[in-house]
């Protein structure tokens, strides 16, 4: 990164910051708040983070490795340890190995913010990471430089540092990143996970950036909705999780399976049972009726199960609007379209779906297969069978998240959808 570079992008930052080049430094101006950056510290961090080696959200070399963390529900009380003393400190002496969380390095705030912006999504990150100017403003005392003014401004911002005298490959500081990361929730009862890519970092962001925010613009509600699914809902949209995100959308679908497919056999055994060539009389006709109800139906511990695939099926394709759906998903995220159709869910085998197919039927069936599998591998309750054989694909907490986020918008948009489409006019 050059000095144009770097001043165009924390220019960026706050439209209130003025930086001026003068006497081989930058000089920040913020609300009369003066502040510098040499220039020879600023090609020092530069040089320090271009010796390092980036994974997503990783920044690390054979001495040190930093990452982004997320404090999951961090409204519990043990978070106010992170307030007060603004880091966790600890020091293998043994293995000549230290470790903290806190704010990040100044070479990690520059790896962030080029990368963002180089990738267009510094605008999601300054939304949801960002302190009001009033406040930082009015708390300026310890700010010596740019990089404490960014720690100041993006707000709980924290990254876990490891750093070791013996060189050490990537691997091994992963297992060590893991061992710490239960080490702290197993003694402090602080929830703290890596994010382990800048799509999980900023999911959320996209949501809000395409709902009003603005509650003078909210009209009255003018729908009844279904209790129980607002709550799952609600639940959904609560968590920092995408494990219980997806489950919670799914809940949203599943309220209504045993209903539609129930209705679907209803259906089929009337038409059969109907049609002018039918007679109980007929040992075939007969046979033709259970053949239908074992097809739809089986027993599994001396109750009847229906085939959840089919009426996961059936529930989307009485409730969601596929148009809508593209929609959405365009707004959120305008690649995902394209990403649905050409890809399938690593770690659940779920299929792909091109949601611009002109045959509906086959739209609906893919989404179906594709929501279901991976509901299935999350939960690790059920076989998935493919062409090649039996296979149980399993979901494995945060290994898999970077792509589990991916599938949210999908199955939150199709939720949504159910909520809108089984609502009433009040």
């Amino acid at each position: 990164m050059n000095k144009e570079k770097f001043i165009e992008i924390i220019e960026k930052i706050d439209k209130d910051l003025e930086v001026i080049e003068r006497d081989k430094k930058f000089e920040f101006n913020y609300w009369e708040n003066i502040f510098n950056l040499e220039y020879e510290k600023f090609n020092e961090i530069i040089a320090e983070k271009d010796k390092r080696t980036t994974i997503n959200t990783i920044l690390y070399n054979e001495n040190s490795y930093e990452v982004l963390l997320n404090f999951e529900n961090n409204r519990r009380i043990p978070f106010s340890i992170m307030v007060r003393e603004n880091k966790i400190e600890m020091i293998d002496s043994q293995n000549k190995i230290e470790y903290s969380v806190s704010r990040p390095s100044d070479e990690y705030l520059l790896f962030l913010i080029e990368h963002l912006y180089n990738e267009n999504l510094f605008n999601d990150f300054l939304h949801s990471n960002y302190y009001p100017s009033r406040h930082v403003r009015n708390n300026m005392e310890d700010v010596e430089d740019v990089f404490d003014f960014m720690r100041k401004l993006f707000r709980r911002m924290y990254t876990l540092k490891i750093k070791t005298e013996n060189d050490m490959k990537i691997n091994k500081f992963l297992k060590l990143s893991n061992s710490t990361i239960f080490h702290i929730a197993y003694n402090l009862e602080i929830p703290v996970v890596e994010i382990k890519n800048f799509d999980e970092f900023l999911n959320m962001e996209r949501i809000h950036r395409i709902r009003r925010n603005n509650s003078s613009e909210m009209e009255a509600p003018k729908r009844n909705y279904k209790k129980d699914l607002v709550y799952h809902y609600q639940m959904a949209i609560s968590s920092d999780s995408a494990f219980l995100q997806y489950i919670s959308f799914y809940h949203i679908i599943e309220h209504f399976l045993e209903k539609i497919y129930n209705e679907e056999l209803i259906s089929l055994l009337q038409n059969e049972l109907s049609h002018p060539e039918f007679s109980l009389k007929r040992e075939n006709d007969v046979r033709k009726i259970i053949k239908i109800i074992n097809k739809k139906l089986s027993i599994r511990k001396e109750e009847l199960v229906i085939n959840e695939k089919e009426a996961v099926k059936l529930t989307i394709d009485k409730y969601v609007k596929t148009e809508n759906l593209v929609d959405n998903l365009n707004e959120y995220n305008d690649e995902l379209v394209d990403y649905y159709k050409d890809k399938k869910v690593i770690f659940s085998g779920g299929h792909r779906v091109n949601l611009l197919n002109p045959n509906r039927q086959q739209i609906i069936s893919n989404l179906a297969k594709r929501i279901y599998y991976t509901r299935n591998s999350i939960v690790h309750s059920k076989d998935i069978i493919h062409s090649k054989g039996n296979n149980k694909p399993k979901y494995v907490p945060f290994k898999h998240d970077k792509h589990l986020i991916k599938e949210i918008p999908l199955i939150r948009f199709v939720a949504e959808d159910i909520i809108l489409n089984t609502s009433e006019i009040i």
